[in-house]
């Protein structure tokens, strides 16, 4: 008989708490605006999830909010959190939360919004996949250090979790977009398709049937 696969850890805290310390691998995806569009691109459906919380949070709304796209995986919540899972001596990652003036012409930026978003500004020499294609993209990625970025590092935080997974630990997530960075560095956008673009296009986040 198959082993049956690991849960899937979905952190749904802010993405201040998960940058400050957070499960390796685990899958930020907090409440809110694109909340189910986010969780049809990053959970997969045929693996038992299970939430990490914080204080406040109602995984009952979270649990009927999954089912209405579809997502019947959700088994339950971890106990106690990110803090009883490092109080039991299991590891937990810090994930730098950077301000727009923090990236510079050295930094390797990754861009994770729709192709859309991009092409109409970003950061110079940024390398562009998006969020629903980082998790096939990541294991060819360059290992170098990274800032990940969206328009207010909620999307930027969910592919962390991925990049993780694919062995890539040196990784920053920037607090705002483009055009904060613009302002901040007095530094132009680039626009259009460049070379920089990855050669990975876009995967389709569907509905799952319900059954």
């Amino acid at each position: 008989m198959a082993t049956p696969p690991a849960p899937s850890l979905l952190d749904t805290r802010p993405i201040d708490e998960y940058s400050r310390a957070h499960i390796p691998g685990s899958l930020a995806i907090p409440p809110g605006p694109g909340f189910s569009a986010r969780l049809r691109c990053l959970a997969t459906p045929d693996v038992p999830a299970v939430v990490v919380g914080g204080a406040g949070h109602d995984v009952v709304d979270l649990v009927w909010r999954s089912l209405t796209v579809g997502f019947e995986s959700i088994i339950g919540e971890l106990d106690g959190g990110v803090e009883a899972w490092f109080a039991a001596g299991l590891p937990v990652i810090r994930t730098q939360l950077v301000p727009a003036q923090r990236v510079d012409g050295d930094s390797r930026v990754l861009d994770v919004r729709a192709k859309a978003e991009f092409v109409a500004g970003h950061i110079p020499d940024a390398v562009h996949v998006e969020l629903a294609s980082v998790r096939r993209a990541a294991p060819a990625l360059n290992p170098r250090p990274a800032v990940v970025m969206c328009v207010d590092g909620v999307r930027a935080a969910s592919a962390v979790g991925l990049l993780e997974r694919a062995g890539h630990f040196d990784v920053a997530i920037l607090a705002s977009g483009p055009g904060e960075w613009a302002r901040a560095t007095g530094r132009s956008l680039a626009y259009g398709r460049t070379a920089a673009h990855a050669s990975f296009p876009a995967q389709r986040c569907t509905r799952r049937p319900r059954r």
